[in-house]
């Protein structure tokens, strides 16, 4: 029980999963790699720390890592997670790129609405 209850504490931040972020997260990084490469270069290091995070909790789920050895790789890891969240550089990019997204010249052109008229009936 204990063991289960350990691996719940360890697991609990990491429940999310990358594979599970919405299925156009690679198209955005790639406009953002074009469009923004500063924030770019935050978001794709923060993505494969999480992918190193859940392949190091796999390794221990498995037997492959211990206790001990998965708490000395998971610190520098999420060490560099929360210095690139707490960094002022990517902060300012995020909400930049969140307000030009909503700005309308900023809206990628899409098709135009379909109008439909509706005629009196006869």
């Amino acid at each position: 029980m204990k063991k289960i209850f350990i691996f719940f504490i360890l697991n609990l931040p990491f429940l999310f999963s990358f594979s599970q972020l919405p299925f156009g997260y690679d198209k955005y990084l790639e406009e953002l790699k074009n469009k923004n490469p500063t924030l770019y270069n935050f978001e794709k290091r923060l993505k494969d720390i999480q992918k190193e995070i859940q392949r190091l909790i796999k390794d221990y789920q498995e037997g492959e890592v211990s206790k001990g050895d998965l708490k000395d790789k998971l610190k520098p890891l999420i060490k560099e997670e929360i210095e690139i969240i707490d960094n002022p550089e990517y902060r300012v990019e995020q909400r930049l790129e969140g307000i030009l997204r909503t700005l309308p010249s900023q809206k990628t052109k899409s098709t135009p609405p379909i109008k439909i008229e509706i005629s009196p009936e006869k």
